[in-house]
């Protein structure tokens, strides 16, 4: 009997301290998603700065290998931007500060802008960024479909970079049972 007791506060205890943790941990989280949704203009403005001053020098310079790198360049700023400006709407997604609105949508047409996005990316990096054709719709959020795909890529590179030999994107339907 004196067993089954000090086994029933052990357990307690263990849940209380992962209670614990777990507000902490969530304390914490809410705290990033604040702080990245409160300084999103700080963090957006240079990069608005790098692509003003790459418009003045394209309409300053009229040698074409200048021009080619000044190119090359607003591609990598716009690059970037993207890239911020998906990890700052994650931050609003994980702080619950952005309401659903689904809709039907086609998947190739949002797949097209994946490609365009992130094939420069994947190929600076020298990785691949493959899109399989799909013509299907789903009835879902767009913008959070793409947030969620777009956190996907990040993160796969961000875990696996020199594991991974390329990203994929495709749909598939389950096999019925």
């Amino acid at each position: 009997m004196a067993a089954a007791i000090r086994d029933v506060g052990d357990r307690k205890r263990v849940e209380a301290e992962l209670t614990v943790t777990r507000e902490a941990a969530d304390r914490a989280n809410q705290a990033k998603s604040r702080f990245l949704a409160t300084a999103s203009h700080d963090l957006r403005q240079p990069l608005q700065t790098l692509s003003l001053l790459n418009g003045t020098l394209r309409r300053t310079f009229a040698d074409p290998d200048a021009l080619q790198m000044l190119a090359q360049q607003e591609q990598a700023i716009d690059g970037m931007t993207r890239l911020l400006n998906t990890l700052l709407d994650i931050s609003k997604l994980e702080s619950w500060a952005v309401k659903p609105d689904p809709s039907d949508f086609a998947l190739a047409e949002l797949f097209e802008e994946l490609r365009l996005e992130f094939q420069g990316v994947a190929a600076s990096k020298g990785l691949t960024f493959k899109v399989t054709p799909c013509e299907d719709s789903v009835h879902s959020d767009r913008s959070l479909v793409e947030q969620i795909l777009k956190k996907s890529a990040v993160e796969r590179h961000q875990v696996h970079p020199s594991r991974l030999g390329g990203l994929a994107a495709a749909c598939t339907k389950p096999h019925p049972s």
